[in-house]
């Protein structure tokens, strides 16, 4: 599908996506997005919430929410040079 829309840059160098695109591209409040720069082109990418991606690997070893908390802190401050 190929869609085209005029959008204006605030002075802050916010812009406002469209409701259609919005829509199409399952987009929230407050979610995250990639903007990359390709030979002059923007290319804006939703990244996937972390909340969203919760029961996609299957596991019968429990552990609590503190648990996987720290785990996942832990792999944050490693990956951060």
């Amino acid at each position: 599908m190929y869609m085209t829309y005029t959008v204006t840059i605030t002075s802050q160098g916010q812009i406002t996506i469209p409701a259609d695109v919005r829509r199409l591209l399952k987009l929230d409040k407050q979610m995250k997005a990639l903007i990359e720069v390709k030979e002059n082109t923007m290319v804006l990418t939703p990244e996937p919430d972390v909340l969203s991606l919760c029961g996609i690997f299957k596991s019968k070893k429990k552990s609590s929410w503190k648990q996987e908390k720290k785990f996942i802190e832990d792999g944050w401050s490693k990956s951060k040079i």
